[in-house]
C-alpha cells in the first residue's frame, strides 16, 4: 500500500472540499488526481458521511495531510460540504466531487476569473464525460425548474464550448466560490438533502445578491456522473424531481422569465437550446471580418458585458481559445454558413461588418435566417456603437451607456 500525502499550505488560497459516501476507489484516484495536478497553495478538506466501506478509516490508513471530518450518520451533500467549508481557512472554498477527475492546469483559471471579473461570484469547468467527450459547458435553467447540461455529448473542441461566459448555474461537482460570499448567502440549503439541486437554489441565491456564476472552458474536470452519491440515475432522477419543486416554490418569481424547455429529439427547437444559453444577454452581436477585430470585440464586451458577442471569420480560423478568453464566441471559416446562421435563426440583435461587407453566401443567409438584425458597418469600438444606438437596437436603458447590462 502507498501512503498518498496531500498538501496542506499553512497559507491556503483554496480549500478544497470533499464529501464523502462510499466509493473509496474513487476517492483515492481523485485526491491523486489533485496532488498530480495542483500548484497552487491549497488544504484539502473530507467530510465522511458514514457507510459500511468506511471510507474514514482507509483515509487514515492511506492518506496523509487531509483534514477529515467524520459524521456519526449521512447529513447529505449539502451541510456536510457546509462542515468543509466551515472549518475552511482558504480564501476560496472549492466544493470537488469525489468522482472527478482533474487534469493540468485545472485550478487556475476559475481562481483567475474571481480574481479579475468584479462580478462573478462562482466558477466552473467544462465537465467531461468518461469518454472526453462535453458533459456540461454550463447549466441551463428552464421555466419549470428543469435543468440541461449544456453540450452533452458534443466534442469539447466545438466553439460554443470554448468561450468564458455568465451561466445560470454549474453544477456542485467542481464550483468554486470565495469562502466570505457562500458563507454570506446562506451556504446550501438543507431542504435539499440528501442531494440535487442545492447547487442551482445556491447559485440563484448568489444571483441575487449581484454576483454571477462563469463557466470558464480552460479548466476541464472530468466526472463520472453519480459516482459519489452511491445512487442509480433513476433514483438520482426521482430527487430531482422532489427537489425541483422546491426550487419551483422558492424561486418562481425568477422562472417565470425563464425560456420553455426545448423538446428533445424535436429538429425545430434545436435553435430554442442556443436562445436560452443566451437568454440574459439582451445584445446580441454579431461580427464579421475577415480577421478578428481584437480590440474591437473587447471592447463591446467591456461595454456589454452580459451580453452575447459572436465573431465569424470569412475566409481564415479565428484563434478560438484566444478569443474565448475574452468571452467571445468564435466560429469559422464555414463551409457551409447558411446551416450555421439558420441553427440561429432570429438570434442576433445587430450584425456589425469589419473592414468589407460579408461575402454573398454570407449576406444572404444574415438576410434569410436573421432578418430582424440590422447589417451595420463599423471600423472601431465608438463606430459600432454610434451605429448600434443609431440602429435602435439597444434597449432604452443601455442607449449611450458603457457599463453594459445589469
Amino acid at each position: 500500500m502507498t501512503v498518498l500525502t496531500l498538501p496542506r499550505a499553512d497559507r491556503p488560497l483554496v480549500s478544497v472540499v470533499m464529501v464523502t459516501f462510499g466509493g473509496w476507489g474513487l476517492t483515492r484516484r481523485a485526491l491523486e488526481a489533485v496532488v498530480e495536478h495542483t500548484r497552487l497553495p491549497l488544504e484539502v478538506i473530507v467530510v465522511d458521511n458514514p457507510t459500511p466501506e468506511d471510507v474514514a478509516a482507509r483515509l487514515r490508513e492511506e492518506v496523509t495531510g487531509a483534514h477529515v471530518l467524520e459524521n456519526d450518520r449521512n447529513e447529505g451533500f449539502g451541510p456536510a460540504a457546509n462542515q468543509g467549508a466551515e472549518r475552511a481557512r482558504g480564501e476560496h472554498v472549492l466544493f470537488l466531487n469525489t468522482d472527478t477527475l482533474v487534469g493540468s492546469g485545472w485550478l487556475e483559471p476559475l481562481v483567475e476569473t474571481l480574481g479579475s471579473d468584479p462580478r462573478a461570484g462562482a466558477a466552473v469547468p467544462m465537465f467531461l464525460n468518461e469518454d472526453r467527450t462535453v458533459q456540461e459547458a454550463g447549466g441551463l435553467l428552464f421555466e419549470d425548474a428543469s435543468t440541461l447540461m449544456y453540450g452533452f455529448g458534443e466534442p469539447p473542441t466545438d466553439p460554443a464550448y470554448r468561450f468564458r461566459r455568465y451561466v445560470d448555474y454549474g453544477s456542485a461537482a467542481c464550483l468554486l466560490l470565495r469562502r466570505s460570499e457562500f458563507l454570506e448567502i446562506g451556504a446550501f440549503d438543507p431542504a435539499f438533502v440528501p442531494a440535487y439541486c442545492e447547487d442551482v437554489d445556491l447559485q440563484l441565491r448568489l444571483r441575487e445578491s449581484g454576483r454571477r456564476t462563469v463557466y470558464e472552458p480552460r479548466s476541464a474536470v472530468v466526472h463520472a456522473r453519480f459516482g459519489s452519491s452511491g445512487l442509480d440515475e433513476q433514483a438520482a432522477a426521482r430527487l430531482v424531481d422532489r427537489n425541483a419543486e422546491i426550487l419551483r416554490e422558492r424561486w418562481g418569481h425568477v422562472l417565470a422569465d425563464r425560456p420553455p424547455r426545448p423538446e428533445a429529439g424535436v429538429p425545430e427547437h434545436a435553435h430554442r437550446v442556443l436562445a436560452a444559453r443566451d437568454a440574459d444577454a439582451v445584445v446580441r452581436i454579431l461580427v464579421t471580418a475577415p480577421d478578428a477585430p481584437r480590440e474591437l470585440l473587447a471592447a463591446l464586451l467591456d461595454r456589454h458585458p452580459s451580453g452575447r458577442v459572436t465573431f465569424l471569420s470569412t475566409p481564415r480560423a479565428p484563434d478560438v481559445d484566444d478569443l474565448g478568453r475574452l468571452g467571445v464566441e468564435a466560429a469559422g471559416p464555414s463551409g457551409d454558413p447558411e446551416a450555421w446562421l439558420r441553427a440561429r435563426r432570429f438570434h442576433y440583435t445587430a450584425v456589425l461588418a469589419v473592414a468589407e461587407d460579408p461575402d454573398e453566401r454570407i449576406a444572404a443567409a444574415l438576410a434569410e435566417h436573421q432578418p430582424q438584425a440590422p447589417a451595420l458597418r463599423c471600423t472601431d469600438a465608438d463606430e459600432a456603437e454610434s451605429a448600434l444606438t443609431g440602429a435602435g437596437v439597444l434597449p432604452d436603458r443601455l442607449a449611450g451607456r458603457l457599463d453594459g447590462i445589469d
